[in-house]
């Protein structure tokens, strides 16, 4: 069940990354006030559902929950702000790099154990991964260096992230506590984001479709990750939830006309064959 679980996850996520392409596809657009915005709604609906459930926070391991929540807003923030700098294939390549990361934390840190099934499917995610960027070249390899320093550590966040999840469910920590702290993080962040970047007070009315819209996409996120966590070793399901692109490229191809080449069905291909190995871990 855990491995259903990431996969909704997964196609919560390659949804949500097809919305925030919308989002700024034209005209300006704030991103942290987005962010701000979507962890509103990411904090109303699991606050209301731990208030309902449990009447108020335990505050039981507070820290595990507020580490993975910063660790989410300072890796999703980094990887945005660098892409004014990183041509996207570049970026998304390093920051999907985590589901590597991940596996080799949850061995060594979770002390999960070592299958054959894991070891074929990190490596064909890996494989998924490199073959999906958007390479042009050299041009794709030069990068600032704060730019490479900034995907770097959104990597490293990102999989710190899906291990304190793991953590949580550990540590018995109620769920959308977990999840409630997570969103406060969204909010904060992303306002801090847009004050340092000097973004409009007032941001354009547009955004708050998209930001309703993508807020409930990272509720199902983050939902169905911790879920998944609950059942799974993080090394199994962690690296599935970042295989969303499989996702993504369908629908560009669908709805935007994208080209598919043969590099992208090998993608795709070692993508699914990546859940398929990893089900078996």
């Amino acid at each position: 069940m855990g491995i259903v679980y990431a996969l909704c996850s997964l196609l919560s996520a390659g949804l949500n990354d097809f919305v925030f392409k919308q989002y700024i596809h034209k005209g300006r657009h704030p991103l942290g006030w987005f962010v701000a915005a979507v962890g509103v709604v990411w904090t109303a609906v699991f606050g209301l559902a731990m208030f309902f459930t449990a009447g108020g926070p335990t505050w039981r391991a507070w820290g595990v929950s507020l580490g993975a929540g910063a660790a989410s807003v300072g890796a999703n923030l980094l990887f945005i702000g660098s892409f004014r700098e990183v041509p996207a294939g570049t970026g998304a390549t390093i920051y999907r790099l985590n589901l590597v990361l991940v596996a080799l934390l949850g061995v060594t840190v979770l002390h999960e154990a070592v299958t054959v099934w894991k070891l074929l499917g990190v490596a064909l995610g890996l494989a998924a991964v490199l073959l999906i960027r958007n390479g042009n070249g050299s041009g794709e390899a030069r990068l600032a260096r704060w730019a490479a320093f900034a995907l770097a550590t959104a990597c490293v966040l990102r999989a710190c992230m899906g291990i304190l999840y793991k953590v949580s469910n550990n540590e018995g920590i109620p769920q959308f506590e977990m999840l409630t702290i997570g969103g406060v993080c969204w909010l904060i962040g992303g306002v801090i984001f847009a004050l340092l970047r000097r973004e409009p007070i007032r941001p354009a009315g547009r955004m708050a479709g998209f930001s309703v819209v993508s807020g409930g996409l990272v509720c199902g996120i983050v939902y169905f990750m911790l879920l998944a966590t609950s059942l799974a070793d993080a090394s199994v399901v962690v690296p599935i939830t970042q295989l969303s692109f499989i996702v993504t490229t369908v629908l560009g191809v669908s709805f935007h006309n994208e080209r598919i080449n043969p590099r992208k069905v090998l993608a795709l291909a070692a993508a699914i064959a990546c859940i398929f190995m990893l089900s078996k871990g």
